[in-house]
């Protein structure tokens, strides 16, 4: 039923994607031409079939509730376990990571170090490493149905394939952490500035510095263009 003040998963915990892409739509007021939902266990498999994935983890990854431990290092090669612990991990150091934002971030980060590892010549000059990361990648997807096929999937990455990874960009809406009284201590909303991105798309219109403040992060990583 209809119900305001839930979390933002609750759609999806009652029907998965489908309730999930209407809650987008009715929320931010843009229309949702195609979606994807990645299973995290095919993801583990995506990796390895790569090679790994190098990533700098400044601190070690502890969370001993979940027997997760990626130790620090730069960098540091992931396989496929240690890359679903990374990215699942809620525990950092000594520290609870007290709401998913900074997970978020430390999991596009890490798409971007996949992107940058699947484009790189020591898997493209691999037959095999591409035939099983497609293989992983198609068996790990969930989309809509007009997407559902490889071709479809692939004539969307042809068309990226010249964009640049330093235009490819991971931006996270503007959060506010709810009053210490709230039913949702600990948890976050959207701010004002989260509408204000939501039209700016609507209009297909550039994303402001000012508005994005550093919450952005492009695939092309340390080192590129816009030092991501």
């Amino acid at each position: 039923p209809a119900a305001t003040d839930v979390l933002w998963n609750e759609a999806f915990s009652v029907g998965k994607e489908f309730c999930t892409a209407d809650q987008f739509e009715q929320t931010t007021d843009l229309l949702l031409d195609h979606y994807v939902v990645v299973d995290f266990n095919g993801f583990g498999e995506m990796v390895e079939a790569v090679g790994g994935v190098p990533v700098c983890v400044p601190e070690d990854i502890v969370d001993r509730d979940n027997g997760i431990f990626v130790p620090a290092g730069d960098p540091t090669v992931l396989s496929g376990d240690q890359a679903l612990d990374y990215v699942r991990a809620r525990y950092v150091g000594d520290f609870e990571e007290q709401n998913d934002i900074s997970r978020i971030r430390r999991q596009q980060e890490f798409i971007g170090a996949m992107v940058r590892k699947v484009q790189s010549a020591g898997t493209l000059a691999r037959p095999d490493r591409v035939v099983r990361f497609l293989d992983a990648a198609t068996r790990s997807l969930r989309t809509d149905e007009e997407l559902g096929s490889v071709t479809r999937i692939a004539r969307i990455a042809l068309q990226l394939r010249d964009i640049g990874l330093e235009e490819v960009q991971f931006v996270t809406l503007p959060t506010e952490y709810f009053p210490s009284d709230s039913e949702f201590r600990g948890k976050v909303r959207w701010t004002p500035d989260a509408g204000r991105i939501w039209d700016l798309l609507n209009r297909d219109e550039v994303l402001p510095a000012s508005l994005v403040g550093d919450s952005s992060v492009d695939a092309a990583g340390p080192g590129g263009s816009r030092g991501g």
